[in-house]
C-alpha cells in the first residue's frame, strides 16, 4: 500500500537508502559505545583525578570528531527521505 512505509520510496532507492541509514546509525552507536567504555575504564581506574579529567575531555573530544562527519551524513539522508518523500506524494 502507498504511503505505509516509512520511506515512501520505489524499489533499490529505497533498499539503498534504508541500508545506508542503518549503517550510519550503527557507526553513531560505535562511537557512543566507544565512549561509554572509556568512561567506565577512567572510572574504575585509581590515577590522579586531574589525569582522569584531562583523559574524559580529550575522549569527548574523539567522540566530537568522529560523530560530526556521521552527522553530517544523517542530515543529508533525512534530506533524500523528504525529497523521495516529496517525490511520491507530488506523482
Amino acid at each position: 500500500m502507498p504511503g505505509t512505509h516509512a520511506f515512501p520510496a520505489r524499489g533499490d532507492d529505497q533498499d539503498a537508502l534504508t541500508g545506508e541509514l542503518q549503517h550510519t546509525l550503527a557507526a553513531l552507536a560505535d562511537v557512543e559505545f566507544a565512549l561509554q567504555i572509556q568512561r567506565e575504564r577512567l572510572d574504575c581506574w585509581p590515577g590522579p583525578r586531574e589525569q582522569k579529567d584531562r583523559l574524559a575531555a580529550q575522549a569527548e573530544t574523539e567522540r566530537q570528531r568522529r560523530r560530526a562527519p556521521l552527522i553530517r551524513r544523517l542530515d543529508a539522508l533525512q534530506a533524500r527521505v523528504i525529497a523521495m518523500t516529496l517525490g511520491n506524494v507530488l506523482h
